[in-house]
């Protein structure tokens, strides 16, 4: 029995899991609530999308013509005490920011959410809200739309299923992976008319090193210099110069380009990266290899080494179901991978010195649409400065807010116990 992911309206057969630790919970999960309790959200008018657009009632006398509608969001909070199967070191509160009420295409929705990215200097964040075809930008309980939102199409104030982005704070600049279009569009924060700029993917899609074909991860080094890019169907990731017109003549290869496979200088369907500039080393989620491969960027023709993973699918600590994104926690020197299959999230640390990471369970397991589960999590990212952890999850159309509280307690059936929070 299989598990159809949507990554794409066009791109359901690339992406299709094993089922085997949670196909009797599937369908339910697909249509149920929470339990533990009811969320009630008053009804909103739905949120003006559009880029410029907004509705004349609500938009300030003075706000720019320009300027997309910034509503807030509605705030309700209920407290949870969740037994969780799997010991794990810390407890958490969860808050749902966008998504409690399920999929779709109001202010408070999301629709099939692939990306989130969070800036460190201002804690804003941006979510791709990928079958709205528009890019989110969240400040504190508000939201405005900053690209796309338009129908999907191909025109420079448009998107077509945005699936990745790297936001650029310094330069105030974001780069998103137009999916369907195979396209890299960079967007201006600072002037914010909603019109993009095709920085790569002038050629169409294809093989050769000036083209790519399907982007699942991006990664901008600050210098603001190279664009990192996962080519998903051609199984390796390049880096291309970040130049003002666009006009590239063709891109590095960084990691894979031999083909599909499993060897170390293979790769197969590779999803997410991120790149740790302080050791000049990349990390791929490997998605049908099951595995984290780590390259460095000094020695390219070494190949890849796995960190975690590599030994088939599985649940196993050393094991990875579908691994669809990493996030670097550059000053603990840790990795957090979203195990999609496994719906859990791994969070490794990294030595130098080791060949393979410690790597341990700090949430999930349970499939379901709770406050407290997780449904195919698609992309992390972490506030060191808050101790919180973002995650976006497909499945169940939300974005969450996990923060550290402590220690887990342990009840006498031997089972952590977290409080959750749902906002």
């Amino acid at each position: 029995e299989k598990i159809e992911i949507p990554t794409a309206q066009n791109e359901l057969e690339s992406s299709t899991i094993s089922s085997k630790n949670y196909s009797d919970n599937i369908e339910a999960a697909k249509s149920s609530t929470s339990t533990e309790t009811v969320v009630k959200v008053d009804e909103q008018e739905p949120r003006d999308t559009s880029v410029g657009g907004a509705n004349e009632n609500t938009r300030s006398e003075t706000q720019p013509e320009h300027e997309k509608e910034i509503l807030a969001l509605p705030m309700i909070t209920e407290l949870y005490q969740i037994p969780f199967d799997v010991p794990r070191p810390c407890s958490f509160s969860v808050s749902t920011i966008v998504g409690a009420r399920g999929k779709g295409g109001q202010y408070d929705q999301l629709d099939y959410p692939f990306d989130i990215f969070g800036t460190k200097t201002c804690h804003d964040i941006y979510v791709a809200d990928s079958c709205n075809s528009l890019i989110l930008k969240l400040s504190g309980l508000k939201v405005c739309a900053i690209a796309g939102g338009e129908s999907p199409g191909s025109a420079a104030n448009q998107l077509n299923f945005p699936m990745a982005m790297f936001v650029d704070e310094k330069r105030k600049q974001v780069f998103v992976s137009d999916f369907e279009y195979d396209r890299i569009q960079k967007f201006s924060l600072s002037n914010m008319n909603g019109h993009g700029q095709t920085v790569i993917g002038q050629n169409g899609e294809g093989d050769g090193l000036d083209q790519f074909n399907r982007c699942y991860g991006l990664f901008v080094d600050k210098e603001g210099q190279w664009i990192y890019l996962s080519d998903y169907r051609n199984h390796r990731v390049t880096k291309w110069k970040n130049v003002e017109d666009g006009n590239h003549s063709e891109s590095v290869l960084v990691a894979g380009g031999h083909g599909q496979g499993s060897s170390s200088n293979q790769l197969n369907y590779p999803r997410d990266i991120c790149v740790d500039e302080s050791e000049n080393n990349i990390y791929i989620c490997d998605y049908f290899n099951h595995r984290v491969q780590r390259w460095s960027l000094d020695d390219l023709e070494a190949g890849g080494v796995t960190v975690v993973g590599g030994h088939g699918e599985g649940f196993g600590l050393d094991q990875l179901s579908y691994p669809m994104s990493i996030t670097l926690d550059s000053s603990n020197k840790a990795l957090y991978v979203a195990d999609s299959g496994n719906n859990r999230i791994i969070k490794l640390s990294v030595l130098p010195s080791l060949k393979q990471a410690v790597s341990e369970i700090i949430l999930g397991t349970s499939l379901g649409q709770g406050p407290s589960h997780l449904f195919l999590p698609r992309k992390l990212f972490v506030d060191n400065y808050s101790n919180q952890l973002y995650i976006v999850g497909t499945g169940n159309h939300r974005l969450q807010k996990f923060i550290i509280t402590g220690s887990a307690s342990t009840s006498s059936g031997g089972k952590d116990c977290f409080k959750f929070e749902t906002v």
